[in-house]
């Protein structure tokens, strides 16, 4: 993360483009010196295009050193997300986007909901839950820990009313009616800050992240945003769609007249120094191999190996048992189903997969497949009904 979404949103008073539209100004709170946050604020992780106003007589600010970069879209002249896609990937890998966002389209049944200024607060926690499980499942697939499910709690506290306020947005991508892709962002004026998205991993062939993030971006230059802020984290993803790569800084505001703050100030500006030295070499990379050695479980999940053969003569399937694949034992099932739709562009509700004797048979308008799951390797534990 880049900046902390809620604090932005309720901390600073004011944020106003300056002369040069490449940068945003931001002033401190007015309760800088109030005694609960010890006379000193923090906003940790700050993109060098979000300056501090001057802070006049009632406060002091500093900035520390950069310790991590940030990645950033910078959409000053962008007019549609046509124009960024062209400007930005190349005819090869822009293709391969789009061709994903509409093969799930024309796949599916497919419905993008934006809650943003209202929604029932039941049907938020209700999201919530579901992308939680979401992150979960795909952490689970990576064998990887996810840091942000250590900051769930504040953050399913605090979505809620910051939606009402049209400072955050909960999107959700259905499968008709059943959410597959969902994802959080915060708003403060131009600045969009794409959060946290997870989906349905048995959806994986279809590059979920890149049609989310293609589906966010473009919103957000409709809506007129300036910056789609992406976060710290040396991830492909951010690599791949930022145009602004910037060092993130801490900045401390505090007042002059409470000794306190600038012992507080002098101690965490310590603090951010030893850490902005340790990652200079690369001590954050080892302590995070070490820490993943040390804390990695077996992973539980297995993915599916499985092959579809061609079938000349294909036995009567009308007659056979028509497989759930929404049932929670079927999930490998459901992902060849959903593998098969990308790659033979089928839709989904002329696709069946059928139980006929033992085994199992895949069929669209167009083709018959027989499945073969290799044993061991997700086919075990599959139901038949």
């Amino acid at each position: 993360m880049a900046i902390n979404p809620e604090q932005l949103a309720s901390s600073c008073s004011q944020v106003v483009l300056e002369e040069d539209p490449q940068r945003m100004v931001w002033e401190a709170p007015a309760d800088v010196g109030d005694h609960s946050t010890g006379g000193l604020v923090c906003f940790k992780n700050v993109p060098t295009y979000l300056v501090h106003n001057d802070a006049g007589n009632y406060a002091k600010e500093k900035r520390s050193s950069p310790t991590v970069n940030g990645y950033t879209i910078d959409l000053h002249g962008i007019l549609d997300i046509g124009q960024y896609m062209t400007q930005h990937f190349s005819k090869k890998n822009r293709g391969n986007i789009i061709r994903s966002v509409r093969r799930l389209e024309d796949a599916y049944n497919i419905k993008y909901t934006r809650y943003y200024g209202e929604i029932d607060k039941q049907e938020c926690d209700h999201l919530v839950g579901l992308l939680k499980e979401m992150i979960i499942s795909r952490f689970e697939e990576r064998n990887e820990t996810s840091h942000t499910l250590r900051d769930w709690e504040d953050i399913q506290n605090t979505l809620y009313p910051l939606i009402l306020q049209k400072k955050a947005s909960l999107v959700v991508l259905s499968q008709g009616e059943i959410p597959i892709a969902i994802s959080i962002s915060y708003h403060y004026n131009e600045l969009f800050f794409y959060f946290s998205t997870s989906f349905d991993i048995t959806y994986n062939k279809f590059s979920m992240g890149s049609i989310m993030l293609y589906k966010q971006l473009e919103w957000s230059i409709a809506n007129n945003y300036l910056f789609f802020e992406m976060g710290w984290g040396d991830l492909d993803y951010k690599r791949r769609w930022s145009n602004r790569v910037q060092p993130l800084r801490n900045h401390y505001v505090f007042s002059g007249s409470e000794p306190m703050a600038v012992v507080r100030y002098t101690l965490v500006s310590l603090k951010s120094r030893l850490i902005a030295y340790l990652i200079s070499i690369k001590v954050n990379v080892l302590y995070r191999k070490v820490r993943n050695w040390m804390t990695r479980k077996k992973s539980s999940f297995v993915p599916v190996v499985y092959e579809l053969e061609e079938v000349s003569a294909p036995p009567d399937l009308e007659a056979s048992q028509v497989v759930n694949t929404e049932l929670p034992g079927n999930t490998h099932l459901k992902t060849i189903l959903n593998d098969f739709l990308y790659s033979s562009q089928e839709n989904y509700s002329q696709t069946r997969i059928y139980s006929y004797k033992d085994d199992f048979y895949i069929k669209g308008k167009t083709c018959c497949k027989k499945i073969q799951i290799s044993s061991g390797a997700g086919g075990d534990n599959v139901l038949k009904t």
